[in-house]
């Protein structure tokens, strides 16, 4: 009984270490992709856009281009702090022949108390991944590189003595047909 739940264990460590080697790759790909293509990627950092974009997701935004934006559109605005916020167009104006543009989070009751110029848009969101950005920020930290690696290499060795835990007593026999097996007395 031991033995089976020592296999169980090391299987789970070996799912453990393949999700985050999976996690790592995918969003380290999006790294090279995204701003190869011009586009960039933004944390979601707080539960104003929820349930579209949850808080810890991951925008791909890419940049603006010569289409107008257009109200329901999710854009990536720098604020007056230099902060990026993303949230949905509620309505366009033109004061003094500059274009504005009003943004509200889907979650919050009203729009932005202050409405953007449109040349502070930084880009449409044309997709996102839910709890990737969490993985991202913990990934832009070399010394979470670091920790991961190690973690990994932990589970995978951990995973490797909980196997030879079970086997441990068990015979190892040759098949009967094995080129290299001794001949039968």
């Amino acid at each position: 009984m031991a033995a089976r739940a020592a296999l169980l264990a090391a299987r789970a460590a070996e799912l453990a270490v393949l999700v985050a080697a999976t996690s790592a790759l995918l969003v380290a790909g999006l790294n090279l992709a995204v701003p190869a293509l011009g586009g960039r990627l933004v944390i979601i950092a707080g539960q104003s856009m929820q349930p579209a974009m949850p808080m810890g997701s991951l925008a791909i935004v890419e940049p603006m281009g010569a289409d107008p934006l257009r109200v329901g559109e999710i854009v990536t605005l720098r604020t007056g702090t230099g902060a990026l916020v993303t949230h949905r167009v509620v309505r366009l104006a033109s004061l003094s022949s500059v274009a504005y543009v009003e943004t509200k989070g889907d979650a919050n009751h009203s729009a932005d108390p202050t409405i953007t110029p449109v040349s502070q848009v930084v880009g449409r969101v044309v997709a996102s991944v839910p709890d990737a950005g969490f993985v991202e920020a913990v990934l832009r930290r070399p010394l979470a590189w670091v920790a991961f690696l190690s973690l990994a290499l932990a589970l995978w060795f951990g995973a490797g003595l909980l196997r030879l835990f079970a086997l441990r007593g068990r015979t190892m026999r040759a098949p009967d047909d094995a080129w290299w097996a001794p001949a039968p007395p």
